[in-house]
């Protein structure tokens, strides 16, 4: 019996390091979890205790995608999320990542990825081999939301009514 079978003697594959983003000192750890269907979470910590930041998503053989991201309010708009999601990025891209995609319906969150690489594509231009295995569904996602110009100005309208919108880093 494999360990992921035997969740007994299971340990997901983990890997902390140490970074500086400004003035603080994080502790950043990523869990790669292959026995709760390739999902994969990313802690930010303070030295000082307390959790920060959290990142999570599925992960699956050279893709990605990001279903949570979680920053503590005092830290917003300092540079810290945008640095933790590089550090996050760098590290799956050593694990062998190349595509990265994102799915989420805050339009503040959607506004933060396209500050920092992502792009809004329309959900048809994923093929499904690549839904499959992302455990991507259609139903979660807003089809009315092609590009950046309509996201833009559908938020003004109906901020709240958005379903998950699909970006894809460049």
């Amino acid at each position: 019996m494999s360990e992921i079978e035997n969740p007994e003697h299971y340990q997901p594959d983990q890997d902390t390091r140490n970074i500086k983003v400004g003035a603080l000192d994080l502790k950043t750890t990523l869990r790669n979890d292959k026995a709760s269907s390739n999902r994969f979470s990313y802690f930010g910590e303070q030295a000082s205790g307390g959790l920060k930041a959290s990142f999570a998503g599925v992960l699956s053989e050279d893709a990605v995608i990001l279903r949570h991201i979680e920053l503590d309010r005092e830290l917003r708009g300092k540079g810290v999320g945008a640095a933790l999601l590089h550090d996050l990025e760098q590290r799956l891209e050593q694990q062998g990542v190349k595509d990265f995609y994102a799915g989420f319906f805050n339009p503040k969150t959607v506004d933060f990825l396209l500050r920092n690489g992502y792009k809004i594509i329309p959900f048809t231009a994923m093929d499904d081999e690549l839904k499959t295995r992302l455990g991507i569904d259609s139903k979660d996602f807003d089809f009315r939301v092609v590009d950046q110009d309509v996201f833009d100005r559908l938020k003004t309208v109906e901020p709240d009514k958005f379903k998950k919108i699909l970006l894809r880093r460049s």
